[in-house]
């Protein structure tokens, strides 16, 4: 509970100097690329485990029927 008060109370001293810069902000652009990455790369990984356990089961059948 004390770390808590620790923390509210350097935020209330650092609060005047807590100000939004919509100069720095993030473009549609760069959030728009940033969301496409990361629905690129979940997509990668489902694919690629996809292909894994593909390949394994095949390769189970192949064996197993030889």
């Amino acid at each position: 509970m004390a770390i808590a008060g620790v923390i509210v109370a350097r935020l209330v001293q650092a609060a005047p100097e807590l100000k939004i810069d919509w100069t720095k902000m993030p473009t549609y652009n760069t959030i728009m690329a940033v969301a496409a990455g990361v629905g690129l790369l979940l997509a990668g990984l489902a694919f690629t485990l996809f292909g894994a356990l593909n390949y394994f089961t095949h390769i189970g059948l192949i064996v197993n029927t030889m």
